[in-house]
């Protein structure tokens, strides 16, 4: 009986171990390995009153029905204690997913059948901490999941296995986040057999083709007006929900609020209306739409075509209030029409 360890912390995490915990208990007697432990991060202070709050992989052991899966916290194995933890388990393979942390060698080198990673993009693409959001920014067509044997460098690890998906149209993270961590599972328990028995053959990922990400912060949510239409839809939608995309608004003899634009669309054609105004300008036209419209940046490489274009504001949601249509906001702020945005 092959011994696993599972390594996660986030809801993507969460969703494959769901997986993995259903094969196992749907194999029974029959299985050819078993999910001895899974380790996750410790409670940490979350929301407004800073109350500790638990992993969503915490949670779901916590609710496993089969008692037999051990709960283990370390926040990143760097001390001796917690990898004293991971060791008196014996690893025969240890399974990470959205850890939050790089394993050390200690870590890496501890399961004879080492360690393998679930990457959420077709590698070597989008290595690092975003690669969902990396998709959706770089408006791909496609993207997918990799699973790999990890070494010592963040997500450089030898190719286990892939598989591809595309990317549908204005998709949000949280709608391509949970497609890809079915996807993941589902890759995952299908070469899980093969892998342990050695009959997979492992592959080098190409360095000419590596292109990183970073760690999304709550500023990388400002919306620059300056920037293609196209561009400034996918960054709306792949930062959908957190931190959100927003701009700013100043109402006649008002403070500036902050705006946050939940759904838009950008409006491919050539528009004669934008070209009279400067960029960040809401403009109204019924013949085009009944929400607001802003005009945005030019020439796009990516959706070619002379003259700036504009961005239609579908949803949006003022700073601490509830969401609405662009319309209805448009209703009840009358000189929202002609401000200048930023």
């Amino acid at each position: 009986m092959v011994k696993i360890i599972f390594i996660g912390t986030s809801d993507f995490a969460r969703l494959i171990l769901e997986r993995l915990t259903r094969a196992q208990a749907k194999a029974g007697e029959n299985k050819e390995w078993e999910l001895a432990a899974v380790f996750t991060k410790s409670d940490k202070s979350q929301g407004r009153g800073l109350k500790p709050g638990s992993s969503p992989v915490k949670r779901l052991v916590k609710s496993c029905p089969n008692e037999k899966i051990k709960l283990v916290e370390a926040d990143n194995f760097k001390s001796p204690a917690e990898i004293k933890k991971l060791r008196q388990f014996r690893p025969d393979l240890i399974i990470t997913a959205a850890y939050g942390a790089l394993l050390p060698p200690a870590v890496l080198e501890m399961a004879r059948l080492g360690c393998l990673n679930i990457h959420p993009s077709l590698l070597p693409k989008y290595r690092g901490p975003s690669p969902i959001q990396g998709a959706i920014l770089g408006r791909e067509k496609f993207t997918g999941a990799t699973i790999i044997k990890m070494n010592e460098r963040m997500d450089a690890g030898e190719m286990v296995a892939r598989a591809r998906i595309s990317v549908p149209a204005g998709v949000n993270f949280s709608s391509l986040h949970d497609k890809l961590a079915r996807v993941s599972a589902k890759l995952l328990l299908e070469i899980l057999p093969k892998y342990i028995k050695g009959k997979i053959a492992l592959k080098k990922q190409d360095e000419k083709k590596v292109t990183y990400t970073k760690l999304i912060k709550k500023q990388d949510g400002l919306i620059d007006w300056q920037e293609p239409a196209a561009k400034i839809q996918a960054k709306i939608s792949g930062l959908n929900p957190w931190p959100g995309t927003f701009t700013f608004f100043k109402r006649q003899g008002g403070k500036k609020r902050r705006l946050f634009v939940v759904r838009a669309e950008a409006l491919e054609a050539k528009l004669e209306e934008a070209a009279k105004h400067q960029v960040g300008t809401v403009i109204f036209d019924k013949r085009i739409s009944a929400d607001p419209l802003v005009v945005t940046g030019g020439t796009d490489k990516k959706s070619p075509g002379d003259g700036r274009k504009m961005l239609r504001l579908v949803a949006i949601k003022p700073e601490g209030k509830r969401e609405m249509k662009g319309r209805d906001f448009l209703n009840g702020h009358k000189d929202f029409i002609g401000a200048k945005l930023g």
